[in-house]
């Protein structure tokens, strides 16, 4: 019966509210439908220049320029300008609905001093203004001052998107002030900490002396609508000589679920009874920030490795909700941790909770919730970048790690109500994707995924797509372009319905729901809500038939059509009967606008 009321209520929307013109154009793209990235790559990028170094950081830029397809940035620390030796290079490469450039970058950096390795890190910074675009920071840890003269000071650089990218000019730079002091040697955006509703950033800087020399700090700013301010709104510091501090910063996301951002930061020299074990430190969001000035000793989680290894906490940041549970959880490396293969490498994984990661407990190897290893010794596995994704569109975030000797390629473990892998541990063989490192010339020991994992959607399908480099490529000296760089993107190429959606009729700018549903009656697999002549996208779309339906929410209740709701569906043919749109190998991507006129509302009377 509901089923028959349904129908009733879309032919009588389609038949009554005269004159209806509901117009179509379709198009496709020749690409196999996957929700997962396809294990050739899409899209390569190489570096011009010998010892540039490409792809050594790289980072999802988020939509810096407002498009709806998210960015690429990528850092060539060791790129020689015309002027300056090892100066650096920075690029960001945008979005399309073809997934990025192969050839230019929309946009370039480079250093302005010898040995500045601007690029070194790069990183997304959320939009920190808040003006709807998204914002990225770039590095430059060894920049000198010159007056007075401060060798290594080191700089972090933010540069505001816009509906024209970026500038050549940063709008906002933090300079260190101590000799070999390193600022920008650790960058990250880490969402919204305060809840302010502007994201905010994190600076490191490795050498800071305070009463311990070369401790190293976290510089924490706060976003805001003129962007950061000048001096950090939070710090933190490790009290031990040499420890690395600040080296490794990641957005945590919301580990206890307060609705607050929280903060991972990485020692990978620290001491804490077992020498340079290694160790993470994490400080919760709230509504006054993170608290007292940082140490070891308040913060709100630590973990550490108990074994005298190198790279423990080099990497991590967040999993995302790789459970489902509502509670974000977070990653911690080692690419030369024995377990107990010798410098096997193994990534752990602590969920969170509401008392917070790891219920409050403080983490050790013995104790992480699911780990992945090689088994395999000298392998280099463990590589993150610490941005969560969803490769596979089914609401869990997954974990990616990149492996770059021995059997170097990315591997891929799902998301689950039962944790990462079905909640067993991972391995080289039991991934649930992988992409081998491509056969071609060049990547014998060029460390090929020594960063791997999410780059957000590169080509607007809706899915998350993967991105890999080897900033050592070429590995034969004799090679013109010896250790040039190169990186690799790995697209989804899910169906993509795209349009506007215009109304002539009674109420003031409605708010129209968009929908696709595999049945009429039934829920809608992917929906977008517009206002009136506002471009709409609906987007991850597997292989299947599908009904469009718009429906012209008068009182923005959502759900399912109210009594006075005018609703019209895809129907080229002009019958009065919806008509199906396939999502199919041979047609990705529609394009459907909907016209949709009603001078009265006659529905009501009608359903009496």
């Amino acid at each position: 019966m509901r089923k028959y009321k349904f129908l009733v209520i879309l032919l009588a929307a389609g038949l009554l509210f005269l004159p209806l013109n509901v117009s179509s154009a379709a198009g496709g793209l020749d690409a196999g439908i996957q929700l997962v990235p396809a294990t050739t790559p899409g899209w390569t990028f190489t570096g011009t220049q010998a010892g540039s170094l490409l792809g050594y950081s790289w980072m999802p830029a988020g939509d810096v320029n407002g498009d709806s397809y998210d960015d690429l940035i990528i850092g060539a620390y060791g790129y020689d300008t015309a002027t300056y030796t090892n100066a650096g290079k920075a690029y960001l490469f945008p979005g399309s609905e073809n997934g990025l450039d192969p050839a230019a970058p929309a946009w370039t950096l480079e250093g302005e001093q010898e040995n500045n390795y601007l690029g070194y890190v790069v990183a997304g910074a959320g939009d920190v203004n808040g003006d709807g675009y998204d914002d990225v920071l770039v590095g430059s840890h060894a920049y000198d001052l010159s007056a007075p003269a401060v060798s290594n000071a080191g700089r972090a650089l933010l540069f505001f998107g816009s509906a024209s990218g970026l500038a050549l000019t940063p709008d906002w730079v933090f300079t260190g002030s101590q000799e070999n002091q390193s600022v920008g040697i650790g960058l990250a955006g880490v969402g919204d900490i305060n809840g302010d509703g502007y994201d905010d950033i994190a600076v490191g800087a490795t050498g800071w002396d305070n009463e311990t020399t070369d401790e190293g700090s976290v510089y924490v700013f706060f976003g805001s609508a003129s962007g950061p301010a000048l001096t950090p709104d939070w710090s933190a510091e490790s009290d031990q000589h040499l420890s690395n501090f600040g080296r490794a910063i990641g957005a945590a996301g919301d580990v206890n679920g307060d609705g607050y951002a929280d903060l991972l930061v990485g020692a990978d020299l620290y001491d804490n009874g077992t020498t340079d074990e290694g160790a993470a430190f994490a400080w919760y969001g709230s509504e006054t920030g993170l608290g007292e000035p940082g140490r070891p000793a308040n913060a709100d989680w630590m973990t550490e490795s108990n074994q005298t290894v190198r790279y423990f906490a080099l990497m991590l940041g967040s999993a995302g909700d790789v459970n489902g549970d509502g509670y974000d959880d977070v990653l911690v490396s080692s690419w030369e941790h024995d377990h107990p293969t010798a410098d096997e490498g193994v990534v752990f994984l602590w969920y969170g909770s509401e008392q917070g990661i790891n219920q409050g407990v403080a983490g050790n190897p013995d104790n992480a919730g699911w780990l992945a290893e090689s088994n395999a010794p000298g392998y280099a596995f463990g590589t993150v970048t610490g941005i969560p994704g969803d490769i596979n569109h089914d609401g869990y975030d997954d974990v990616i790690v990149g492996c770059s000797l021995g059997a170097p390629g990315i591997f891929v473990y799902y998301g689950s109500d039962q944790g990462p892998n079905l909640g067993v541990n991972g391995n080289l063989g039991n991934w649930d994707w992988h992409a081998d490192q491509p056969v071609i010339p060049g990547l014998y020991a060029a460390w090929f995924a020594r960063q791997a994992g999410s780059a957000g959607d590169l080509n607007g399908d809706g899915v998350d797509d993967l991105v890999t480099s080897a900033h050592l490529y070429y590995e034969d000296s004799t090679n013109p372009l010896y250790r040039a760089g190169k990186i690799w993107a790995y697209y989804t190429n899910a169906g993509v319905i795209n349009g506007t959606v215009t109304y002539t009729g009674p109420g003031s700018s409605p708010l129209i729901e968009i929908a696709a549903h595999l049945v009429l009656d039934g829920p809608p697999e992917t929906v977008d809500y517009q206002f009136g002549g506002d471009p709409y996208s609906l987007r991850g779309l597997a292989d299947g038939t599908y009904y469009i339906i718009a429906v012209i929410d008068f009182n923005g209740s959502g759900g399912r059509p109210d009594p006075v709701d005018i609703i019209s569906f895809y129907d080229p043919n002009q019958d009065g009967m919806p008509d199906p749109v396939v999502i199919s190998s041979g047609n990705r991507v529609y394009s459907i606008n909907f016209d949709i006129r009603g001078a009265q509302l006659y529905i009501p009377l009608l359903l009496k």
